[in-house]
């Protein structure tokens, strides 16, 4: 149960949240700036973010690689022990801006991509109908120094969501 904990916990800090992306613009902007755009307007995840549970703390460090990709690092600790830990990347995939995810010991140590399905200025929505679980991602800004983190999808065939909410770390 605490392994499960950890990993939900994890997979959702390792995610972006919801809201049908607005139509899209038909100027001849190149691809690259309208991704560079989406990505900035997620610049609020940028920074340290974390929260303290029963079984231990969970950490997602967000910084910015360039001006189209953003990079993070979670884990969870307990007793001095990282327990588990992922790495994600935002960016552009296909023309499409997307949340990937590499879990160590998970998937042959493949990335798993989400796409980007619905970005608002305070929250966005990643899919991966072909993921086991989570099949959704989503990260929502509550206020400059509060994030919530929902990973939801099939789970033993039944729905299922957790939630996270993580403070800014100073």
């Amino acid at each position: 149960m605490k392994k499960n904990i950890v990993i939900a916990f994890v997979v959702i800090l390792s995610a972006t949240a919801s809201c049908k992306e607005s139509s899209k613009d038909n100027t001849n902007t190149s691809e690259d700036k309208s991704v560079t755009a989406n990505v900035q307007n997620a610049s609020w995840l940028i920074g340290n973010w974390g929260n303290t549970l029963p079984d231990g703390s969970f950490i997602e460090k967000w910084t910015k690689e360039s001006d189209s990709v953003y990079k993070a690092e979670s884990y969870f600790i307990a007793n001095n022990d990282t327990l588990f830990s992922e790495y994600v990347t935002l960016g552009k995939i296909n023309d499409t801006l997307a949340y990937t995810v590499t879990v160590p010991d998970q998937n042959n140590e493949k990335p798993v991509s989400f796409k980007l399905t619905s970005m608002s200025g305070d929250k966005m929505v990643f899919e991966n109908p072909q993921h086991d679980y989570p099949n959704k991602i989503e990260y929502t800004k509550i206020n400059a120094d509060s994030i919530v983190a929902v990973i939801s999808g099939a789970k033993k065939g039944k729905q299922a969501s957790e939630t996270f909410a993580m403070a800014r770390l100073k």
